[in-house]
């Protein structure tokens, strides 16, 4: 197996930070975002409540599905999964004004989000094999940044009189910087890992004593 030492580790391992510093940004933009959506389009808190659980929903299907996905095509194409997810929910919510459509886009979020929570750990599990806790608890630290920024950006956005559209539509730039970001750093192939277990063998260990 190549070492991931001779394929950009730093370069890597930032990019990982960024993403969680962007997941810890997008997942708390709809706390500011919200009021004046629902203002906006006539909603009930109910109904907001409702467009909301489809973050989670996604979130719980990216989690499941990408572990599989990075075990077969690399942590590579879990983190473009990741920024197309994004990309896709954040400019769709942006747009839309039908509560199922809303709910629809956010579920690409989550899907977003949670794949970037496989990702980036992953990403550094290949990269800091020997010293991995340091930097794994260095990456459980960029979430709380991005949960800090998300709400002083987007009051400070629709104090200046921007809709929660714009909001939304801006947070798009920083998810594109990080598809770029991975598009252009080169990864290991050799961290591709097969998982030869079947989902019979994995269900009777989950389940045993």
């Amino acid at each position: 197996m190549k070492k991931a030492s001779t394929l950009n580790p730093k370069l890597l391992t930032a990019g990982a930070f960024l993403s969680f510093l962007i997941f810890g940004f997008v997942d708390n933009i709809k706390g500011p975002a919200l009021p004046p959506l629902l203002s906006e389009l006539g909603f009930s808190y109910s109904t907001g409540g409702s467009i909301l659980i489809g973050a989670y929903f996604g979130f719980l299907v990216a989690t499941l599905i990408t572990g599989p996905i990075a075990d077969r095509a690399g942590n590579k194409i879990v983190m473009f999964i990741a920024g197309v997810c994004l990309l896709i929910g954040l400019s769709a919510f942006s747009l839309f004004s039908l509560a199922w459509m809303l709910t629809a886009a956010i579920f690409f979020m989550g899907m977003g989000l949670g794949a970037i929570e496989v990702g980036g750990n992953l990403i550094i599990l290949d990269i800091h094999s020997q010293d991995k806790g340091r930097f794994l608890n260095l990456l459980s630290f960029f979430p709380g940044v991005g949960a800090m920024l998300a709400p002083l950006a987007a009051g400070q956005m629709l104090a200046a009189g921007l809709s929660w559209r714009s909001v939304y539509q801006m947070s798009t730039a920083p998810v594109l910087f990080l598809f770029l970001c991975f598009l252009l750093i080169r990864y290991p192939r050799g961290a591709v890992r097969h998982n030869s277990a079947t989902l019979k063998e994995f269900g009777a260990l989950a389940f045993s004593g």
